[in-house]
């Protein structure tokens, strides 16, 4: 389950939505849009201990 989920453009330079999503231990994890309305297999970003929003 995650606590939050952001969308942020274009972070991985192709023209498609990728998101951002932290866990319940605050674990960031980048999700590649793939431009077929899927998305390519997570990637581990940073643990934060502070959620803004």
């Amino acid at each position: 389950m995650y606590k939050q989920i952001e969308t942020v453009g274009i972070v991985g330079g192709k023209a498609t939505g990728d998101l951002v999503a932290v866990d319940g231990s605050g674990v960031q994890w980048l999700y590649l849009g793939k431009g077929d309305g899927t998305f390519a297999p997570r990637a581990h970003v940073v643990r934060s201990s502070v959620i803004s929003g």
